[in-house]
């Protein structure tokens, strides 16, 4: 599973999860609204996206929009 939030350009603003193994299921990942270098993102829109790979190579992605209003 790789879970990573973009600005509305495309461009990666962090990376939350990096190819991590999960077992079948329902899980959750946190965000605290910070870019990589541990600054707070501005308000805006921003994109989630979400992959997952099986063991067998079959994949599946999920882009997601939503906005950080402060």
């Amino acid at each position: 599973v790789t879970a990573e939030v973009l600005n509305i350009a495309g461009r990666v603003v962090r990376r939350l999860v990096t190819d991590r193994t999960e077992t079948a299921g329902t899980h959750s990942v946190t965000w605290n609204l910070t870019n990589s270098a541990g600054s707070a993102v501005p308000r805006g829109n921003y994109l989630v996206v979400l992959q997952a790979r099986t063991e067998d190579g079959q994949q599946t992605k999920a882009v997601r929009p939503f906005s950080v209003n402060r």
